[in-house]
Order: C-alpha cells, then sequence, then structure tokens
C-alpha cells in the first residue's frame, strides 16, 4: 500500500468523522492511544543493564598496577 492510498484513505475517513458527527470521539481516542504510547516508551520501562558476569565465565581479579611495581629510590 503506498503513500497516496494511505492519505487517501485517511481522506476519506476524516470526511465521514465530521459528516457522522464522530470528529471530538475520533480525537479523543487518538489522543488517549498517543498517551499510552508515550507511557509505553519511556526509558524507565526498558529494564536494566546486567552488571554482573554470566555465572559460567570465570572470575577475574583486576589488580592495581601500583601493587607490584617497584618503586625506584
Amino acid at each position: 500500500m503506498g503513500i497516496k492510498s494511505l492519505i487517501q484513505m485517511a481522506v476519506t475517513l476524516a470526511i465521514l468523522a465530521v459528516a457522522t458527527g464522530n470528529l471530538p470521539l475520533i480525537l479523543k481516542e487518538v489522543r488517549k492511544a498517543q498517551l499510552v504510547l508515550l507511557e509505553e516508551s519511556k526509558a524507565s520501562r526498558w529494564g536494566r543493564v546486567a552488571t554482573e558476569p554470566p555465572k559460567s565465565l570465570p572470575k577475574v581479579r583486576l589488580l592495581h598496577l601500583n601493587q607490584h611495581r617497584k618503586i625506584d629510590r
């Protein structure tokens, strides 16, 4: 379905909504759907990033750089 046919369909539906007096109801439903979409797309609902390595990988200790360096005086 091309963009022209989508535009034609939207214009037809808008004219029918105005002719039948249902435009305020349709606009209300569109706004409710937009609010639901905004609520669902919030970053707080995306979940958490995994911060621990999987249990199947061995744990590796990181050594501080200065632990094994000899200090020349």
